[in-house]
């Protein structure tokens, strides 16, 4: 036994991080690194395995962090040498925009001045009067949202706001009142509400709802205290939306695309709301669906629910997740690499986060825990061997499940999987979303 420790101790390989209970069998894994003797290996076996599988997870997620801290690093170094000196501001009053369907008649409507109260919570430091709307500059507002909210917006964000405009010209953001729906979100930079002074911390919370993950933003809600919500969902915050999507969260976090585009979803939320509506509103409601057909007509934005883009997107899933919208990650179908699936069955997982979350003692959930960093430790070696989105869709799943026991693991998961993918913002956004997350309605910064 003495003979085998020394020898372990003699060799020059860098030890594995999974010690005496590695689960790799591969031969350049057992060639790189070296492994404790089998005799040392008993001597664990007294050792309390959850306490020990906690360590070795500890161990990956610090060798990981530094690895990400360093992408992230030189991620900011870039863009510190790319930012403007001139700090953007969203009103402008040389801000040009293109004409609306409205204004291209003989008598154009004039704009007047429209002064936004703020909450009082924020009177003192934040009440303003909002910039006209006529004002607004699209490429100074893209760069506050960019600067706040992590994320660039696309065309039919800026479109749809024309059309808001183009309904009330001095309150936009109550265009949607006849369907019962609100303008929130970075619509509340358009508006004047938000901008570069906010911290960004705080306004990666504005509108987000308790299910929402990084993936998804919200900019429209209803006005109903049911925890309805539409928002843009992305696969990559670098890149445009894939689609947009629904969620109510007060039921659950299954997210319903419903849409390419936002006339296109909000098209698809007057066909449901034109089947409770009163013979009143469904009068308001064709007028208001008549005016969006037109827009989307004239700006060619498709109103269908199922688009060549959003099937494109379909077909590269590689997990459906708990909240059914499924994630995208690179993945090489000839060597398999990019994800692999988990260790346990949605069901089974289900059932054991049940368990953990409704144990009536510590002690009691420490058993149920360690069920589950069984599951945490292979899906972190499936990280450990570039299969990323194994871990995206674990962390995922622990996030919509909804437990407040789950967030410290859901943080190290998903912080660790978004950085390791480039995610970088994705993985900022669920550190804000976690230090504060909430359910109910009362979700806008503004009256904090």
């Amino acid at each position: 036994m003495a003979s085998s420790i020394s020898k372990y101790d003699e060799d020059s390989r860098e030890p594995c991080q999974y010690g005496s209970s590695c689960y790799r069998k591969n031969k350049d894994h057992q060639e790189k690194f070296k492994h404790p003797p089998k005799e040392t290996r008993s001597s664990t076996k007294f050792i309390d395995k959850g306490s020990l599988k906690q360590q070795k997870l500890n161990v990956f997620f610090k060798r990981n962090d530094q690895k990400a801290a360093e992408v992230k690093r030189k991620r900011q170094d870039s863009e510190e040498r790319e930012e403007e000196i001139e700090q953007p501001t969203c009103s402008s009053e040389s801000a040009e925009r293109a004409p609306t369907p409205t204004e291209q008649s003989d008598s154009p409507s004039e704009t007047t001045d429209h002064e936004v109260a703020v909450s009082s919570d924020q009177e003192d430091t934040k009440s303003k009067t909002s910039p006209k709307p006529s004002e607004i500059n699209k490429t100074k507002c893209n760069q506050i949202i960019k600067k706040l909210f992590l994320v660039n917006m696309p065309d039919d964000f800026y479109d749809f706001w024309e059309f808001c405009k183009s309904l009330s010209p001095e309150s936009p953001q109550d265009a949607l009142d006849s369907v019962d729906l609100q303008l929130v979100g970075p619509f509340d930079v358009l508006m004047g509400l938000i901008d570069e002074s906010f911290d960004s911390s705080t306004v990666l919370r504005h509108w987000r709802y308790f299910y929402d993950p990084p993936e998804f933003q919200t900019v429209l809600r209803s006005t109903h205290a049911n925890s309805f919500h539409i928002g843009y969902f992305r696969d990559e915050p670098d890149e445009l939306p894939e689609f947009v999507a629904s969620n109510f969260a007060s039921k659950n976090a299954s997210i319903t695309p419903v849409g390419e585009n936002l006339f296109g979803a909000v098209d698809w939320c007057l066909k449901e709301f034109e089947r409770t509506a009163t013979p009143f509103k469904k009068v308001k409601s064709s007028n208001f669906k008549s005016e969006l057909h037109k827009w989307a007509k004239q700006k060619n934005y498709s109103l269908n629910n199922s688009t060549e883009k959003t099937r494109s997107r379909d077909r590269k899933i590689v997990a459906r997740t708990f909240h059914h919208a499924g994630i995208v990650v690179p993945y090489d179908k000839k060597t398999e690499l990019g994800y692999r699936p988990l260790a346990e069955t949605s069901s089974n997982l289900t059932k054991l986060l049940k368990q953990i979350d409704g144990s009536k003692s510590d002690d009691e959930r420490k058993v149920y825990f360690s069920k589950l960093f069984e599951i945490v430790t292979w899906a972190t070696i499936a990280m450990d061997e570039g299969d990323y989105g194994t871990c995206l869709e674990l962390g995922l799943d622990l996030f919509s499940f909804g437990s407040h026991h789950l967030h410290k693991i859901i943080l190290q998961l998903l912080t660790t999987a978004y950085n390791l993918l480039n995610r970088q913002a994705f993985a900022t956004i669920i550190k804000a979303h976690l230090e504060d997350r909430r359910k109910g309605n009362a979700l806008s910064v503004l009256t904090r």
